[in-house]
């Protein structure tokens, strides 16, 4: 449900987009987005030794 707009953004669900992000795309890929245990989230701040971090996971 989209709860707030904004001039250069809108909250879908708690999640802040760009304005041009359109609700009925965001519920249709989440809906279809499948993990496997093999998948690994990488999540971290820039400029915070990202690229290091890669090479030892990869």
């Amino acid at each position: 449900m989209k709860t707030q707009d904004s001039s250069w953004y809108c909250i879908v669900d708690g999640i802040v987009h760009p304005q041009f992000v359109i609700e009925e795309k965001v519920n249709t890929i989440l809906s279809r987005f499948k993990t496997r245990n093999e998948d690994i989230f990488f999540v971290c701040y820039i400029k915070s030794g990202s690229t290091w971090l890669k090479q030892i996971l990869f």
